[in-house]
């Protein structure tokens, strides 16, 4: 999934934190990590 679908589906993140191609989303109870600009990885 792209950013764009995560915040159409979850809505606007809690929190988002940036690290060179990685981005780090805290949504809803979860946390979803990006790298160049697609989903990778989803913690609950």
């Amino acid at each position: 999934m792209t950013a764009g679908q995560v915040t159409k589906a979850l809505g606007d993140p809690q929190k988002k934190v940036n690290f060179g191609t990685r981005s780090l989303w805290t949504c809803k109870g979860m946390q979803v990590v990006f790298e160049s600009g697609k989903v990778i990885d989803v913690k609950f």
